[in-house]
């Protein structure tokens, strides 16, 4: 199983995403949710995910961005934004 956070507010890219206010913007309109996640936003999935309850889940990637592939504005029509872009 893979967890596969979106742009989250942390060091990872030298602080890109939390410490760059333009790119936090651009994120934020790239996502259903309107807003950069933050790391308590994954942390949840990846404990739900490790529960015995969920022990018939396999072999998935579980997407964790705010609802930047379901979002039309997330879909790859702001390329702007060098963060990778989520076919739909």
């Amino acid at each position: 199983m893979v967890v596969a956070p979106g742009a989250i507010q942390t060091d990872f890219s030298g602080g890109m995403v939390r410490d760059n206010p333009e790119v936090n913007r651009q994120v934020a309109e790239m996502t259903a949710l309107g807003r950069a996640g933050v790391p308590d936003d994954v942390g949840p999935t990846i404990a739900a995910l490790l529960s015995h309850e969920n022990g018939w889940v396999n072999g998935q990637r579980i997407e964790v961005s705010g609802g930047a592939a379901l979002s039309a504005r997330g879909s790859c029509q702001n390329k702007r934004l060098s963060l990778g872009c989520h076919a739909a």
